[in-house]
This record gives C-alpha cells, sequence and structure tokens, in this order.
C-alpha cells in the first residue's frame, strides 16, 4: 500500500507517517510539505492520501486541502482521501465530503486512531477487491476451459 501524507507542519505530517509505518509495515508512506509537491510526484499512484486542509505555513499562496484535493480527483477518482484538519468546521468537512473526500478527520487526541481506523477499512477493501479481481480471472480461465472441452467433444463427435 502507496499512502501520500500531506501537512504543511513538519511534526504533524512526521507523527502521523511514523505511525502509519509503525501500524502498516508493508506501506509505503511519501511525506510532503505542499499540496503541490504531492502533485507532481501523482504519477506514482498513492493507494490512499491523507491530506491537511491548511497548507500554507510555509507559503501563504499555496493551494487549500480542498483546492488539492480537486485536482487528486480529476487524476485519480478512485483514490481515497483523508482531510484532516485542526478546524472542528462542519462547513469545511461538507466541503470535503462535497468534493470527494473518503473522510474528515479533526485533528485531536482521537485522529490518530481514526486515521489507523480508516486505513484497515481502505486497506480491507483494496484487498478485497485485488482477490474479487483474481477470481474473476479465474472465472474466466474456467469458462474458456469449459468452452474447449465443449467444442473439443463436439468435433470429435463429426469426425
Amino acid at each position: 500500500m502507496k499512502i501520500f501524507v500531506i501537512d504543511d507542519e513538519a511534526f504533524q505530517r512526521e507523527m502521523v507517517a511514523d505511525f502509519i509505518s509503525r501500524k502498516f509495515p508493508q506501506a509505503e508512506v511519501q511525506q510532503y510539505a505542499t499540496g503541490e509537491q504531492a502533485l507532481h510526484e501523482i504519477f506514482r499512484k498513492p493507494d490512499c492520501v491523507i491530506l491537511d486542509y491548511y497548507l500554507n505555513l510555509q507559503d501563504p499562496a499555496a493551494a487549500n486541502g480542498i483546492e488539492i484535493l480537486e485536482q487528486i480527483r480529476e487524476v485519480l477518482p478512485q483514490t481515497p482521501v483523508i482531510l484532516l484538519s485542526g478546524q472542528d468546521n462542519p462547513e469545511i468537512a461538507a466541503a470535503a465530503i462535497k468534493h470527494g473526500a473518503y473522510d474528515y478527520v479533526v485533528k485531536n487526541e482521537n485522529s490518530i486512531s481514526r486515521i489507523q481506523l480508516l486505513l484497515d477499512k481502505i486497506y480491507g477493501l483494496q484487498e478485497l477487491q485485488g482477490k474479487l479481481g483474481f477470481q474473476r480471472v479465474m472465472n474466466l480461465v474456467l469458462l474458456l476451459l469449459f468452452v474447449a472441452m465443449v467444442v473439443g467433444v463436439i468435433v470429435t463427435m463429426f469426425f
């Protein structure tokens, strides 16, 4: 699983990334201080993005999380994006969901455990989708083998 963590606050970004690396050792965590940096690396196709709402600590003109979310949605519409914010603001949460965020998490004492629950859910869904994809391939192979057997029986009956 490849996860992008985008937060302009280095301490917060590193804390989330370290937590993910400990709880999900198979995860490849990439850290970015701005949304623009992450968008330059979007070709890496992350399986999940954890995105801060306010990203203007280093650059006051930097795009905010909703603007970055919209751009991620254009390129990777199926990738879950968890929007983080220090703002317990229902309007921001509603805007995040409206623009396609998987969920909105307020930065507080429960945010790390909430992120873990969301990543467990996302990882479980992606694992299930992978298994379903494999099962579809196997069903197709079995169908082709069955058709080949029927054709073989018909050919041997007439020749």
